[in-house]
């Protein structure tokens, strides 16, 4: 009986993405555990969540300490025997969005911290869990990852993003998606994908109320990474079914109810998927007008911010010409 149920950990997942998250993958029949460092706020969450039909439960979680990786793995292997889903949502930022560049006066405590959470913790807790993952007949990791881990678009001026410089933060992205790419690129004859996601510009504690996505649509990434088929992408990034070109990469679709969004990204929704969620003009029109729109969004369906994702995004012009992946 528990092998037939998919089993699914989201770290930071009491609050904010991780929440809704969890919320999604519970009601898709999905068995959803939740690591909440405050165990009776992750108790609480929990309830919420079930009350409004998904199916999750709560396990005391700090990121923060490595004695907590073996509890989760203790937990996962006792109840299931496996784990299909990691979702390595928890993370932190020490440095003001939208502050002055700090690059020659934060502290080396300060970016000490933002890597043991957002990359050192990633990694030992994906490696601890490896073998429960490696026992599921569709492993999937998802990394939450930013835009602003994109080296390409800090070093153009005209990117929307080019003064967007937190040195802590935006390099402990830069090293989680060199992680994503090289456990992806050893796994990579499993069952087992593994992708970077980014959210988009959401409203949560760390992105405010001044960001135009509501949690709902920022969750869909994640979502959709946890659920790939077998012929989906792994090693790649991807914002909301469109992937840089990792193993079996989507087409494009035929049509796109945004053709300066179809301009920029070039990529329509993955295979299996319905086109009406990538397709919304209202949607688009969202992310169109986000802080990661334009000239950001055009790499996320393309190599690992290469030059060469530059010039193959400046060369698109529809959404009916196939990419040349």
């Amino acid at each position: 009986m528990t092998a037939d149920i998919k089993v699914a950990f989201i770290t930071g997942g009491n609050r904010g993405l991780g929440l809704e998250t969890a919320r999604q993958l519970g009601k898709l029949g999905i068995k959803t555990v939740i690591g909440s460092r405050d165990i009776e706020k992750g108790e609480q969450a929990a309830k919420s969540l079930r009350a409004d039909g998904a199916d999750v439960d709560a396990i005391r979680f700090d990121i923060t300490k490595p004695a907590d990786y073996k509890a989760a793995y203790d937990y996962f292997d006792s109840h299931y025997g496996k784990l299909d889903i990691l979702i390595n949502n928890a993370g932190i930022n020490r440095e003001t969005l939208g502050g002055p560049n700090v690059t020659s006066s934060i502290s080396p405590a300060a970016l000490r911290e933002t890597f043991d959470t957002n990359f050192f913790a990633v990694v030992e807790l994906t490696q601890t869990l490896l073998p429960l993952i490696r026992k599921s007949p569709a492993g999937r990791i998802v990394n939450l990852s930013s835009i602003l881990g994109s080296l390409t678009l800090h070093s153009d001026p005209a990117s929307r993003i080019y003064d967007g410089k937190y040195l802590g933060y935006n390099t402990s992205k830069v090293a989680l998606n060199s992680f994503t790419i090289h456990l992806a690129h050893e796994l990579k004859d499993t069952p087992i994908k593994v992708n970077s996601a980014h959210p988009g510009w959401v409203k949560t504690e760390m992105g405010t109320d001044a960001a135009p996505m509501e949690l709902p649509e920022g969750a869909k990434t994640s979502v959709e990474l946890a659920t790939l088929p077998a012929d989906g992408p792994t090693g790649g990034y991807s914002i909301s079914g469109r992937h840089s070109p990792g193993k079996s990469p989507p087409r494009r679709s035929s049509r796109c109810c945004s053709p300066r969004l179809a301009s920029v990204v070039g990529l329509g929704p993955p295979r299996s998927r319905s086109s009406a969620s990538l397709c919304d003009p209202e949607r688009a029109k969202r992310i169109e007008g986000s802080a990661f729109s334009a000239m950001s969004l055009r790499i996320t369906a393309l190599p690992f911010w290469s030059d060469l994702s530059i010039r193959q995004a400046k060369a698109s012009s529809s959404c009916s010409r196939e990419e040349a992946w």
